[in-house]
């Protein structure tokens, strides 16, 4: 039963750069 924890590991380190990447589009002038 270690997948849930690797998955929720991988999670947040995708949300942490979806929300670099967003905020650097919004820097950039794109509104999704």
């Amino acid at each position: 039963m270690d997948k849930p924890t690797i998955f929720i590991s991988y999670s947040r380190t995708d949300i942490t750069f979806v929300r670099r990447l967003a905020g650097d589009l919004t820097q950039a002038g794109y509104n999704p």
